[in-house]
């Protein structure tokens, strides 16, 4: 059967996030005369006919920079139209490998902190990978809050044992409220390099100053653009297919897809299940968060059906009282 012209222009390939023990992560910069050529980029390469992704990921590090895989699992799937190419990049975290990553085919390859990772030039359909790389895989809610000695104790213990983003939910808290407890929580969480997401009025949860925001679905259904400067980290809530489309239009850099399983605060909501969840994540172009139902035991399960990680509010919450 001949290929048509769409099937010409449509690309899948594999790319690897490989991690050092130092953490560093290893770039690669693509030849003049390629595609994007003269850019930045994760290594990896087209799958070739009838490889599965493992053996098109083994390959082209083999290949490529002479290393051998021993631990990897699925980081993002990202789907990129260029003005003349379709993309489809399946991403993995690698790390555990053997060997040291050399330019194997001559191509100039460079370790480099995570921290300077946006210092350098990737191609467009490469930038939802750095935010999945600096997101953890756990995504904490708080439900509701006071600025008691016993709640702050709580983030306290939280973010000692690891916890790295934290939402801050309470539906009718006061902008004095919020910034009350923001003036004690901030310098927490700068200790800790984590991120403190604030869920509330939109009209000035962003003066607050925390530089992360959250959007309810509810939100989300009501904005044509995007309701925060380009400067501010803003995440989504979102149920379903048009949900996700309409957060991908306000340009936002992370998602929770809800409920993925039967939760007992909304026991009448029908649950998406890991199947559905995976096959609405996989034409989303940003991370995406599991929702509902959630333990962190489920993180390997999440990471096989696509998502970032787990998110939870209860079930996470009780971890630290």
């Amino acid at each position: 059967m001949p290929i048509t012209e769409a099937e010409k222009n449509s690309v899948t390939v594999v790319a690897a996030v490989i991690c050092n023990a130092s953490g560093d992560i290893l770039l690669a910069k693509r030849p003049d005369h390629l595609h994007q050529g003269g850019l930045w980029e994760f290594p990896g390469g087209k799958i070739e006919p009838g490889e599965s992704l493992e053996q098109a990921l083994r390959r082209e590090l083999r290949e490529e920079l002479d290393i051998e895989l021993i631990a990897f699992r699925p980081l993002i799937e990202i789907p990129h139209q260029y003005p003349d190419k379709k993309v489809r990049l399946h991403v993995f975290l690698v790390t555990q490998f053997e060997g040291i990553g050399v330019g194997h085919e001559g191509q100039e390859v460079q370790w480099v902190a995570q921290q300077k990772l946006k210092q350098f030039a990737f191609p467009a359909a490469n930038l939802p990978i750095l935010e999945a790389i600096a997101l953890p895989s756990m995504y904490v809610i708080t439900g509701n809050w006071s600025i008691d000695a016993e709640y702050v104790a709580r983030i306290q213990q939280a973010l000692h044992a690891g916890v790295r983003c934290i939402q801050l939910r309470k539906k009718d808290a006061s902008k004095e409220q919020c910034h009350a407890l923001v003036k004690v929580l901030a310098p927490m969480f700068a200790a800790h390099n984590a991120k403190l997401i604030l869920n509330g009025n939109l009209d000035w949860v962003e003066s607050l100053g925390t530089g992360a925001v959250h959007l309810t679905s509810g939100h989300l259904r009501s904005c044509s653009t995007r309701p925060v400067s380009n400067d501010v980290w803003l995440s989504a809530s979102c149920h379903n297919e048009e949900q996700l489309a309409q957060a991908q239009k306000l340009a936002v850099d992370c998602l929770l897809l809800s409920p993925v399983l039967a939760t007992k605060s909304h026991p009448d909501d029908a649950p998406l299940g890991w199947e559905t969840f995976a096959r609405l994540v996989k034409n989303v172009a940003v991370p995406v968060y599991a929702l509902g139902g959630m333990e962190q035991k489920m993180l390997d399960e999440a990471w096989q059906h696509g998502a970032q990680g787990v998110a939870g509010i209860s079930s996470f919450w009780k971890l630290w009282e």
